[in-house]
């Protein structure tokens, strides 16, 4: 309601209020009682200036107006009670009579007008000058502040980083770490300490009913996608701070929702395929809807540019195309269900050794375009050398031998005992449909005689699925095993065995609500390599036990 028509609206009142004090006069010869009623109605209007409903001019003029009439009132009572001499000959108009209003109905007036006008001063912050401004109201911000505390145990019986040199031409390798020069810059022996820092801050812009923009800002470094925790130990300096996220989501209707920019991972999946911590550059589509009782059902699609093309043209665009079905479901009033299967294509991500026909056969020395650099791997993929064999230089370039295309099929099953007493189990399976061992060697020259495409991983949870209140707690198992060129290695858990693919091993946690929004936590994490992850020989393995403690903040 505008500030106008309350106005209006509540004129009326103070004028009945006033004409009820007239008539009151009139039937009445008590001073004390009229001038508290008077009192009262001028109380009454001052308040409504005061609050702005009325200006002072306008209230002057029903003063006025109210007086003028009561006054006319009592010279009629005082010439009927003979007070007054008669008037002239001329028609005596009319009496005016006017209905009593009880102190009752006075109250609830004003009770009513008081209501009203707090609430329309709450809604438009008119009545408060320290209240923040109503736009803010659109912004939600949110965030968290985490601290860890992490130890790296390595297995005595690792292979020294020394056996993970490159020495033959042609050969393929699973460690991440090289140098260009194909010297080890990898850890296998030595155990480490750290202590470590998150810091995220969140905001949400809701522009309009059906269109949000958001952005994030995180702690970290620009060379991991999979993490956003910093170390500490810079001699005291300053840490940077990175975009993030930044996009905008717009619904079409109540059923499709496109977003576009940097946003959150818009697939429902696990860490088998994808790190919590991956953000997706480009543009989604979802389509979900809620059908009888409980069963949503629903598809997302997308395009994600990973690499564009550099000009002039020397090499061909990266890009992730991917889409998924899927559907959750109330099997009862406390268990729901959850099953997807998605599909994700990545082009020209598989490195090319230099003088391959297929790949632009004018140029020469052109491997560098589908390098796979140390900046991007975590460790895991099969690699191959692309410099061709002719090639002396002592520069190595690295490269994926496989195509990647993997298609996951994800469930999930969540029993609630009660809302603090959930058990979650959940099955993962993903194989990467473009793994073929023939076109490896064909492009490559190399004949794979180890290496997998499929992963799988079983978890169970019981407690509260996302602890957030004090006491609230969860115990989570997991077992996962990926193969080393199920998915690329550049987006897998960055945990788990040092993170990367060609690892097997299980995951232990466990999470305490110590006050509100403040969580302590502790897992285990124990890894181990699948295959040799060197050049040298079959034998070769890489263990990793890792503990972390952490105290954690969300807002």
């Amino acid at each position: 309601m505008k500030r106008q028509d309350f106005s209006r609206r509540l004129r009326p009142l103070a004028l009945a209020v006033l004409l009820s004090v007239g008539a009151t006069a009139a039937h009445a010869d008590d001073r004390e009682a009229l001038e508290r009623l008077r009192q009262t109605t001028l109380n009454i209007i001052n308040a409504l200036v005061e609050t702005g409903v009325l200006t002072r001019e306008r209230a002057n003029e029903l003063i006025r107006d109210a007086e003028a009439k009561a006054e006319f009132q009592v010279r009629l009572a005082r010439e009927k009670a003979g007070e007054l001499p008669p008037p002239g000959e001329e028609k005596k108009p009319a009496p005016v009579r006017v209905q009593y209003i009880p102190e009752s109905t006075k109250k609830e007036i004003r009770d009513q007008i008081r209501k009203e006008v707090l609430s329309q001063a709450r809604e438009e912050h008119w009545a408060d000058p320290n209240v923040l401004p109503s736009w803010l109201d659109k912004i939600k911000l949110g965030g968290d502040i985490l601290t860890r505390y992490q130890f790296d145990n390595y297995d005595s019986t690792n292979t020294k980083p020394r056996d993970y040199v490159y020495s033959s031409p042609g050969a393929t390798t699973r460690q991440g770490n090289f140098a260009n020069t194909g010297d080890s810059v990898g850890n296998t022996t030595d155990d480490m300490s750290q202590l470590r820092l998150r810091v995220r801050l969140a905001a949400d812009i809701k522009m309009s009913k059906d269109t949000t923009a958001g952005l994030r800002i995180a702690s970290g470094n620009s060379d991991s996608r999979v993490s956003t925790t910093q170390t500490l130990g810079s001699t005291f300096n300053k840490y940077s701070l990175w975009l993030d996220r930044g996009f905008i989501k717009h619904s079409l209707s109540d059923y499709f929702h496109l977003s576009a920019g940097r946003m959150a991972n818009p697939f429902a999946s696990s860490d088998l395929v994808w790190d919590d911590n991956i953000n997706f550059d480009g543009l989604s589509l979802n389509v979900r809807d809620r059908l009888a009782d409980g069963f949503v059902p629903y598809a997302t699609m997308g395009v994600f540019p990973l690499a564009t093309e550099s000009q002039p043209k020397t090499g061909f665009s990266r890009t992730l195309l991917a889409a998924q079905i899927g559907a959750a479901n109330d099997l009862s009033a406390k268990t729901r269900g959850s099953l997807g299967l998605a599909y994700y294509r990545y082009r020209n991500l598989e490195g090319r050794p230099d003088g391959d026909s297929s790949y632009l056969p004018t140029q020469t020395n052109s491997y560098g375009n589908t390098e796979y650099s140390s900046s991007q791997r975590q460790k895991g993929n099969t690699l191959v050398r692309l410099n061709a064999p002719s090639d002396s230089s002592t520069t190595n370039i690295w490269g994926l031998a496989s195509k990647f295309a993997p298609l996951h099929l994800g469930s999930s099953l969540d029993y609630a005992r009660s809302d603090t007493l959930h058990f979650v189990a959940s099955a993962d399976f993903v194989k990467n449909m473009a793994f073929d061992r023939n076109e490896i060697e064909k492009r490559t020259g190399v004949r794979l005689t180890d290496g997998s495409a499929t992963g799988y991983q079983f978890r169970m949870l019981v407690g509260t699925p996302a602890v957030r209140k004090k006491s609230e707690w969860n115990a989570s198992l997991t077992f996962r095993r990926l193969g080393s060129d199920a998915v690329p290695d550049a987006f897998a858990e960055g945990t788990l065995g040092g993170g990367g693919t060609n690892v097997r091993g299980y995951i232990m946690g466990f999470n305490y609500g110590v006050d509100s929004g403040t969580v302590l936590g502790f897992k285990y994490l124990s890894g181990s390599s699948i295959d040799s992850p060197t050049t040298r020989n079959s034998s070769d393995k890489f263990r990793l036990n890792t503990w972390q403690m952490d105290l954690g903040v969300g807002f």
